[in-house]
């Protein structure tokens, strides 16, 4: 008997059978199991789509209403188009795989995932450390300039008014 994926035919080894003559019933799970994973795998294209154009679009509102930073929310618009671009064709995915010579495609998208957050954390730690200085070279201005018009205030000279 030839059994394919645990499913023996009655056939003996020696003769070859076309799958088409198979018994439906051996083939009928198969054929229900593609069939219900090719709709779940539609319905997540679908869901993710949606995902990526919704955070754009919350995106794009607190850009509007000023509740994010422009060059902040162009990044995460890039995310969100990305977000959009995979879920629209999951089969994109694979093929970059394929090119970079990953043989699990989940793994080159964590694998980028975390190199984009990555960058992003190295981007604002750079943005504070210049915020950082600036408030510091203000706050030295400030205090030399309270020293100057406190010392103006102490020789009386005219004009120096609290």
């Amino acid at each position: 008997m030839r059994c394919i994926l645990n499913v023996c035919s009655g056939v003996p080894d020696g003769e070859v059978r076309d799958r088409v003559s198979l018994p439906i019933a051996s083939t009928l799970p198969l054929a229900m199991r593609i069939t219900r994973s090719g709709a779940r795998m539609a319905s997540l294209q679908v869901t993710t789509t949606l995902l990526g154009v919704s955070l754009a679009l919350l995106i794009l509102y607190l850009i509007r209403r000023d509740h994010l930073y422009l060059m902040h929310g162009l990044f995460w618009v890039v995310v969100a188009a990305a977000v959009a671009g995979l879920g629209a064709w999951p089969g994109l995915i694979d093929r970059l795989a394929g090119l970079t010579g990953f043989s699990y495609p989940p793994a080159l998208l964590l694998l980028l995932a975390n190199m984009v957050l990555l960058l992003k954390a190295l981007h604002a730690d750079m943005l504070n450390t210049r915020i950082e200085r600036d408030v510091r070279r203000l706050n030295q201005r400030l205090a030399l300039l309270e020293a100057d018009l406190e010392s103006l205030r102490q020789t009386g000279t005219p004009g120096a008014t609290s």
